[in-house]
């Protein structure tokens, strides 16, 4: 028999589009599936779907709570989670129908306890990339260029939706229990929980197929801002610098110089919606890791002048950028 897989699947307001989400794991190839929704407060009437998709389904588990924030909802899945193995997926992507089918058997095949797989990436303006991760990346990755594929643009990402998880490696991660996400942290929690199970695990198994459709829609940009959300990805980039160092000298500056662009890119948004108050703030944080930036050779020559010139004058960058083709 089939070992079961348990798949979390967190929902907030997306009545509209999880019915495409749930149908897409109950046409899975792989049949011993345990399927858990966590609606975390809908107001749209994404609850009650979620509770007629497990009245009309004896393998859907849903679970109504109030709205504490996507980390919350899956830790409420991984605590009631009964499967061997464990995955994600968010309620406004869909999955290809071999999905877990194909993450369980290279797992195994290539006897690890993480696995991945490619994605397609389709954003709301109609911009889609058949498989955003790179053709040549080999079937397992060791530990520090796993990591490294993490944050690379054209890497597996350290996102949790395209991986399987042996339960055993979340318990040793999580130190004899369940590794939770930290509810703490808005952005970048996932990037936090794949990593430590990564650092565990050794390495990580890959199949280039792209199984998982990411659908990016439109947030609002600028009238979305949350100082409280942006500042959260900043901790939780210490967090890794921190645990990526004792890995290695070279994976800690890498992560450093991702802590400045991202920083970076949050001093940008802070201009631009007007947060003065946050801006020393902000500038301070870029600042941090700043001099190895400016002499690192992996860093491009218009970054580094990008960076100083939006420390300077946080509101020019954008204008340059606008005037300037390829800026």
């Amino acid at each position: 028999m089939e070992p079961l897989i348990s798949v979390i699947v967190p929902v907030y307001n997306m009545v509209e589009l999880l019915p495409r989400c749930i149908d897409s794991l109950l046409s899975q190839t792989c049949r011993n599936i345990e399927i858990i929704l966590i609606d975390d407060g809908s107001t749209d009437g994404a609850s009650d779907l979620c509770v007629r998709y497990a009245d009309e389904h004896n393998n859907i588990i849903a679970i109504l709570q109030e709205n504490r924030g996507v980390s919350a909802a899956r830790n409420a899945g991984i605590k009631i989670a009964r499967g061997r193995y464990l995955g994600f997926v968010d309620s406004d992507d869909w999955i290809e129908p071999v999905m877990y089918d194909i993450l369980l058997r290279t797992l195994k095949k290539h006897e690890t306890q993480i696995s991945a797989c490619g994605y397609t990436y389709n954003r709301f303006d109609g911009v889609y990339f058949k498989n955003k991760v790179d053709i040549d990346t080999p079937e397992c990755l060791e530990l520090e260029v796993a990591m490294k594929s993490l944050i690379h643009p054209d890497g597996i990402q350290g996102f949790l939706w395209n991986k399987l998880f042996d339960r055993e490696l979340l318990m040793q991660a999580g130190d004899g229990k369940l590794l939770m996400l930290d509810e703490r942290v808005r952005i970048c929690e996932d990037l936090l929980y794949v990593s430590r199970c990564l650092e565990v695990a050794g390495r990580i198994a890959y199949d280039n197929h792209p199984l998982y459709v990411y659908c990016v829609r439109d947030y609002g940009g600028l009238k979305d801002y949350n100082r409280e959300r942006r500042f959260s990805e900043l901790i939780a980039l210490e967090s890794l610098i921190f645990s990526w160092t004792q890995i290695s000298s070279s994976l800690g500056a890498l992560m450093e110089r991702h802590y400045t662009n991202q920083a970076w890119s949050i001093l940008l948004h802070v201009a631009a919606v007007g947060d003065y108050e946050y801006l020393p703030i902000m500038r301070n944080n870029v600042k941090r890791y700043l001099k190895p930036f400016l002499l690192s050779m992996e860093v491009k020559f218009k970054r580094k002048v990008r960076i100083l010139i939006t420390l300077v004058f946080p509101h020019l960058e954008s204008k340059i950028r606008k005037a300037i083709k390829g800026w």
